[in-house]
C-alpha cells in the first residue's frame, strides 16, 4: 500500500507543480494584458478622438459642397432665364453688329485723314506764323 501511496504522492506533486506553473503563466498573462491595456487604451482613445474630428470635418466640408452645388445650380438657372428672356434682343444685337461694314468704315476713316491732313498742315503753318515769341 505504501507503494501505491508513493505513486499517488508523486502524481499529486506533479499535479501541484503543473497547477502552480499554470497559475504563474496565468498571472504573467494577466500582468501582460494589464500593461497592454494601460499602454494601448489611451492611444486608442486618442486615435478615436482624432477619427471623430476628421469625420466631423468631412461632414462639414460635404455640407459646404452641397451648399456650393445648390448655389451653382441656382446661378445656372438664373443665367438660363436671363439668356432666355433676352434671347431676341441678343440675336438682334448680334445681327446688327454683323451687318456693320467695318471695311467701309476703315476706308471712310482713311479718306477723312487724307482730306483733313493738308488742312492740319496749313493750320500748323499759320499757328507757327502767328506765334512769334512763344
Amino acid at each position: 500500500m505504501e507503494n501505491g501511496n508513493e505513486e499517488l504522492m508523486k502524481y499529486v506533486k506533479k499535479q501541484v507543480f503543473y497547477a502552480r506553473l499554470a497559475a504563474v503563466f496565468t498571472g504573467a498573462l494577466f500582468v501582460i494584458f494589464a500593461i497592454a491595456l494601460v499602454i494601448l487604451v489611451p492611444r486608442i482613445s486618442h486615435t478615436l478622438a482624432q477619427a471623430n474630428l476628421a469625420i466631423s470635418n468631412a461632414n462639414k466640408t460635404l455640407e459646404e459642397i452641397d451648399a456650393m452645388s445648390e448655389s451653382i445650380t441656382q446661378t445656372s438657372k438664373d443665367l438660363n432665364k436671363l439668356v432666355g428672356d433676352n434671347a431676341d434682343k441678343l440675336t438682334e444685337s448680334v445681327e446688327r453688329l454683323s451687318s456693320i461694314d467695318f471695311e467701309g468704315i476703315n476706308v471712310a476713316t482713311q479718306e477723312l485723314q487724307d482730306a483733313v491732313g493738308p488742312l492740319a498742315e496749313a493750320m500748323n503753318r499759320m499757328s507757327a506764323m502767328f506765334s512769334f515769341g512763344r
